[in-house]
């Protein structure tokens, strides 16, 4: 118990290898300090590493994988000048169980790009039609969150 409390203690958002905009919007939502599931994930998950966590509801996981999508995207060469990044697709897919968390997820993207508006972010739902899909897929988001479907061999034929 000792040491997660000491993890938890040495973490700070301002510790993080963090692009200012993004510390901004931390900020802005009123995250002062990170939970306890961001500080120990989020120190390993901004060198690259794969990190697999589980916790409560409410323990803000979310951030814990958001802020290091969001600060890979910022990175990326070119975006801080403000020049559109040359992508054929999406730079993060995030699947969720469920439409509610598709939306929840969408609102801490949008939260954490407020100060970075041409970070672009599309939530698709088993209820958005093919068509609208296609046209939020051809905006060419830098991240999409989606409802992750399992079909069955007749669906995926109905919808081919």
């Amino acid at each position: 118990m000792h040491a997660v409390h000491t993890a938890r203690a040495q973490v700070s958002f301002d510790s993080l290898p963090l692009d200012d905009r993004l510390r901004k919007a931390v900020a802005h939502v009123g995250w002062s300090s990170p939970s306890l599931v961001q500080a120990k994930a989020l120190p390993l998950a901004m060198q690259g590493k794969d990190v697999l966590c589980r916790a409560r509801t409410g323990s803000g996981k979310t951030g814990a994988y958001a802020l290091p999508i969001l600060q890979k995207i910022l990175e990326f060469q070119g975006f801080n000048a403000g020049t559109k990044m040359d992508r054929k697709g999406p730079s993060a897919v995030v699947l969720v169980p469920t439409r509610e968390l598709v939306e929840q997820v969408r609102q801490v993207f949008a939260d954490l790009t407020h100060f970075a508006p041409t970070v672009s972010v599309a939530a698709i739902t088993a209820d958005t039609s093919v068509a609208a899909q296609k046209s939020l897929l051809a905006t060419r988001p830098h991240v999409v969150i989606a409802v992750e479907i399992l079909q069955s061999p007749l669906s995926y034929d109905f919808v081919q």
